[in-house]
């Protein structure tokens, strides 16, 4: 947000940590009303475009992501580029949501032990954020709690229009936490 607020609105900010505005230690500028850009920064501020044609551009990033990106990477084949293609829009519509990896396997028409690798490639390529269980090790692998889009713009750009305050905070939350610190889903 602080970088948002720089690039768009030229407000300066310092930086604080966790641990400093939960203790209240952040100084604001005089005049400055936190959340007076926060709803236009949810929407477009995690892409540096400005202009007009913002979701055409965010498409476009998305698309030579998963064509171009996540395709010479991974040495996929145009079929399954296709699918992951078919698994970011049922991401999209549904996300955050708890997966289940064989009901998206016969919608994809692959393999539920596949999901887990396109999944993968969509988290490492960030359009996708997947939150685990405590668990580690072996018994870890594959235990998805929740699959996220990245960052509530993707929600705005790829999602539902009507899509709840609640899983866009909720979005917001998980993708600003993990940056520096592990997150996990609680066992309650």
């Amino acid at each position: 947000y602080r970088e948002y607020l720089a690039l768009f609105h030229r407000i300066e900010l310092p930086t604080y940590n966790l641990q400093q505005i939960l203790a209240q230690e952040v100084v604001l500028p005089r005049g400055f009303l936190p959340f007076q850009h926060f709803a236009d920064y949810l929407k477009r501020g995690y892409y540096p475009f400005s202009d007009d044609n913002f979701e055409r551009y965010i498409m476009q990033v998305v698309n030579s992501t998963l064509e171009v990106d996540i395709a010479q990477y991974a040495d996929l084949s145009p079929a399954i580029i296709r699918k992951l293609k078919r698994l970011l829009s049922i991401v999209a519509q549904a996300a955050p949501f708890k997966p289940n990896f064989t009901q998206i396997g016969s919608q994809l028409e692959v393999s539920r032990n596949n999901i887990a690798d396109l999944c993968t490639w969509l988290e490492k390529a960030g359009l996708i954020g997947q939150l685990r269980d405590s668990t580690g090790g072996i018994q870890g692998l594959g235990k998805v709690d929740k699959i996220y889009l990245d960052n509530p713009t993707l929600i705005y750009v790829l999602g539902d229009e009507k899509t709840e305050i609640g899983t866009i905070r909720e979005t917001f939350f998980f993708n600003q936490m993990r940056v520096i610190n592990d997150i996990t889903s609680s066992p309650v």
